[in-house]
């Protein structure tokens, strides 16, 4: 899918975990075509591109607060053209403002409430989780040393001070009859949002997912109220990666019966797949196509255009079709490793990201191709093994590309003079100096040097 991002790992995970193992639509949850859906904590928008591409009329309210963020939404909502109204604030239980904390490689973490300690654990917590999962992990580990260094490069943060409203009142100004479901992922802040709902105006509310994290008692809270409500309610730890967090799912929703459930859940049965960009297009093009034509038939590329250029007599007009990308010619423009340590650094990226070194060159950069804060660990683990140069994190995240990271490597690299140019003048003086002494000078030299 083509998105405005803030990070591509953190997006990464987030689009599967709403995609491709349908978080949002567990335990009896559903949207359908003419449904209502409020997005509160939308960051860049990828539930409210998934209820949007799903049900295209359906009807999507989406809240985002941080300014960095709230562009990405608009962003996205713009370029899929989505039926969503986009709100640049966020909900609590009161008009007022506050000052939220925006974590720039962690923007789902940014809040105006959760603490700097919290987000560290959070993330830390995150990062162990999957290295437990990742293969070989058990082999490689990473020190905690190394996982803190990690966690602390990607905090670093930025201060917005943001406007608040309640849900009743965008309720009364939109004039909302009814809300087929409510979303909420706000950062320790879920119950505020709640505590903004007018009495008047929970009957409207038919269905609720709520992330929710489990401190002083919020999620004792949440689901007192809505069973004092009359939703029947189910809470989830069910993500692995969020183990030993305080993070859970809460699932809401108005049922007369058990069986209801399950019903739903039939109903919630995937989608047809829509193209949401030029890359899922290309390949489901070329996946058919080899499905159907023998090898030799299969297009080496593929050209996507808006419309077929025509002669004037309506017929195709092949002289004004664009050439194709010439892979040869794209293949001279690239700059091989050719650097020992290029070579070397090379190799430890092919063996993390399950790539061909042969594929990788000069400019290749470690996180466009699906390196993450995890492997950034491994990476400095496995670098100092096969060179003895101890990286930094730091110096990860800030030379990502192969040529920069050779480079650091060989200037880590052990014996490598730490200190500034040498000067020439000045040891070619001293050699002729010690040439031009007597045997007498040299062995009086000798003795104050012992």
């Amino acid at each position: 899918m083509t998105v405005f991002q803030q990070n591509k790992s953190e997006t990464d995970f987030v689009y599967d975990e709403i995609f491709t193992h349908l978080e949002y639509l567990r335990n009896g949850i559903t949207i359908e075509d003419g449904d209502t859906v409020v997005d509160v904590g939308a960051n860049i928008g990828l539930f409210t591109l998934f209820a949007g591409s799903r049900c295209p009329d359906a009807r999507i309210y989406a809240f985002e607060p941080i300014p960095p963020v709230f562009d990405s939404l608009r962003r996205n909502v713009a370029l899929h053209g989505l039926n969503a109204k986009v709100y640049d604030c966020g909900l609590a239980a009161k008009a007022t403002e506050e000052t939220f904390t925006f974590y720039r490689h962690n923007t789902v973490i940014s809040s105006s409430v959760t603490t700097a300690d919290q987000a560290h654990d959070l993330v830390r917590s995150y990062l162990r989780n999957q290295e437990e999962l990742t293969d070989g992990g058990q082999d490689d580990t990473a020190g905690d040393e190394l996982v803190d260094a990690v966690v602390d490069a990607r905090l670093d943060s930025e201060q917005f001070t943001c406007r608040l409203r309640t849900l009743s009142e965008i309720i009364a100004e939109e004039r909302i009859g009814r809300i087929d479901l409510l979303k909420i992922d706000v950062e320790n802040a879920e119950y505020e949002v709640l505590k903004g709902i007018h009495w008047r105006d929970w009957p409207k509310i038919r269905q609720l997912v709520v992330e929710l994290h489990d401190v002083d008692g919020q999620l004792e809270k949440v689901v007192t109220l809505l069973k004092a409500l009359g939703y029947a309610v189910v809470c989830e730890q069910g993500n692995r990666l969020l183990r030993n967090t305080t993070l859970y799912n809460v699932y809401a929703r108005r049922a007369e019966h058990p069986e209801d459930w399950e019903s739903a859940e039939r109903a919630a049965a995937p989608a047809r797949p829509r193209w949401s960009g030029r890359t899922a297009l290309v390949t489901d093009v070329r996946e058919a196509l080899r499905a159907t034509l023998p090898e030799y038939m299969v297009p080496a590329a593929h050209v996507l255009l808006e419309e077929l250029p025509l002669t004037q007599n309506g017929k195709l007009d092949q002289r004004a079709l664009p050439a194709p990308e010439d892979r040869l010619r794209s293949a001279e423009r690239r700059t091989p490793p050719r650097t020992e340590a290029e070579l070397t650094v090379a190799g430890v990226w092919a063996e993390l990201l399950r790539t061909d070194a042969g594929d990788l060159d000069a400019h290749s950069d470690f996180f466009a191709l699906g390196g993450n804060s995890l492997l950034v660990t491994r990476l400095v683990n496995r670098l100092a093994q096969a060179t003895g140069a101890e990286l930094t994190v730091q110096s990860v995240f800030e030379g990502p590309t192969l040529a920069a990271m050779a480079a650091e490597v060989e200037r880590r690299a052990p014996g490598t003079p730490q200190g500034g140019p040498l000067d020439v003048a000045t040891i070619l003086e001293s050699i002729d100096l010690i040439e031009n002494m007597s045997d007498e000078e040299l062995d009086a030299l000798e003795g104050r040097n012992q």
